[in-house]
């Protein structure tokens, strides 16, 4: 019988560490609010992990550029998926009970909101 060797990755990144990463990132852009969602904000993320993240910025890029904007946040050390939204886009999904942003109001984690931003609340930050 074939044997499965298990390799050991490099270790999963703590959340606080993560949370950082993308705060710091997100300070110095015209990010209004960036919310961590998914495994890193339950606390259950592994070695396959990504960090789910929206960012919430007013861009007139189309949609399928915007992560474009944004490249340096994939050098954090772990995978990351992104999606980025206008604030109006990102309220009338809200409204609208789009089940990803409900996803990401019920389980996310806002880790950076410009003071300014006003609007588009997640229900908890950290």
């Amino acid at each position: 019988m074939d044997e499965i060797e298990v390799v050991k990755g490099a270790p999963v990144p703590a959340l606080d560490k993560v949370r950082r990463m993308v705060r710091e990132y997100a300070a110095g852009t015209g990010v209004t609010r960036a919310i961590v969602f998914g495994s890193f904000a339950r606390g259950d993320a592994d070695l396959a992990s990504d960090v789910d993240v929206i960012l919430i910025e007013p861009t007139s890029r189309p949609f399928l550029e915007r992560g474009l904007a944004h490249l340096p946040l994939f050098r954090i050390g772990v995978g990351v998926d992104l999606l980025v939204y206008t604030p109006e886009e990102y309220d009338r999904l809200r409204a609208d009970g789009h089940p990803l942003i409900e996803r990401a109001e019920r389980e996310g984690i806002t880790v950076y909101a410009r003071p300014e931003s006003g609007g588009t609340e997640v229900a908890r930050t950290g």
